[in-house]
């Protein structure tokens, strides 16, 4: 960590509101399900197969960034109706082109029109089909996590807007015990997405989320003096937490639970306070802001990039996986570029995850 005040900026940017250096983390963790997503299709790397475990950072930013942002407005009156009505202006345009593109891919293959339609509907409306024999948003896969999101969003503007800090602590006792037990039955933490595993999303977002909740009431107590790393070296230690279960040897069940109940917390705990250097700084809101809309749209377009590679076959189908991916990429670069103030919850607000 340099000592130049002048090139180092806090982790909290613009008067105290904003966490830099978790935007940085939070797109991390975005490239980390899309590499992972890219391994599925058929690129062993050896490195992105718990990739799937970045969801479970997603949740936790989730719990301490609207703690911050909300808590104090809870406080001041803010009711369950009207918070949920500013996540989902806040989640669903950005999941809704995500669907659009799902419907435009899937309208190519063999599903017919109204069935095509009920998915469509289904995922407008945030609703899981338990029928659906691959993805319960068989549309757009990743929409799994942002109704698990909803849900604790849900109880996070209810009952647990005024929980105190030890029956936070009690409750996510309970659910990391929960999520051990569901990763000793399943082998690992890859739940949530399909009828199998539905209900072990349940306890993967509970211990995320809560994990989150409960980080921000004491870092509101002892945050400020906690040692200020560099980001970059937290975003290092965010890469290895998400490699290191891939790398572990086969019947490891408790790696998965572990990384998040241990390595994810350090890591949020020392991302909202690390420094983030003047050169680094564009770059972390960037990465921050395509974070999103990135997770969004990347995997209906690899699904995408997958057909028109196995339509070619040889060497060509790569490219066009990896082809895929980077217009993700790009797409999600327009998306945090463009204006689009009428989408927007209220004035200056971006719409960034989460």
């Amino acid at each position: 960590m340099s000592g130049r005040g002048t090139d180092i900026a806090a982790g909290r940017s613009g008067g105290g509101s904003h966490f830099l250096a978790l935007d940085g983390l939070r797109g991390v963790a975005a490239l980390f399900v899309v590499a992972h997503h890219v391994e599925d299709s058929g690129f062993d790397f050896g490195l992105f197969s718990r990739g799937y475990l970045a969801v479970d950072f997603f949740f936790m930013l989730s719990g301490f960034v609207l703690s911050h942002a909300y808590d104090r407005r809870f406080a001041a009156g803010l009711d369950w109706t009207a918070f949920m009505k500013l996540r989902l202006l806040r989640l669903w345009p950005v999941m809704a082109i995500g669907v659009a593109l799902g419907v435009a891919v899937a309208w190519g293959g063999a599903v017919a029109p109204d069935l095509l339609a009920i998915r469509a509907a289904a995922a407008l409306l945030f609703i899981p089909l338990p029928l659906a024999t691959i993805h319960l948003f068989p549309l757009n896969g990743v929409q799994w996590s942002l109704f698990f999101e909803l849900f604790a969003n849900a109880l996070h503007g209810g009952p647990l807007k005024r929980v105190p800090v030890a029956a936070l602590a009690r409750l996510l006792a309970a659910s990391v015990l929960l999520l051990f037990v569901v990763a000793f039955l399943h082998g690992d933490l890859k739940l949530g997405h399909v009828v199998g595993g539905w209900l072990g999303g349940f306890a993967r977002v509970l211990v995320g989320y809560i994990s989150g909740m409960l980080l921000y009431r004491l870092w509101c107590r002892v945050g400020a003096q906690a040692p200020r790393l560099d980001a970059r070296w937290v975003c290092v230690a965010l890469v290895a937490a998400l490699v290191a279960p891939a790398l572990s040897p086969a019947g490891w069940w408790w790696i998965d639970p572990l990384v998040v109940v241990t390595l994810f917390p350090a890591v949020l705990w020392f991302g909202a306070t690390a420094a983030v250097s003047a050169r680094w700084r564009g770059l972390a809101a960037a990465s921050g802001a395509i974070s999103y809309p990135l997770y969004a749209f990347h995997l209906p377009l690899l699904e995408l990039g997958e057909r028109l590679g196995d339509g070619v076959g040889g060497a060509a189908a790569g490219g066009f996986r990896l082809a895929a991916a980077l217009l993700a990429i790009a797409l999600a670069w327009w998306w945090s570029r463009a204006d689009w103030r009428f989408l927007r919850p209220s004035p200056g607000r971006s719409l960034a995850w989460p």
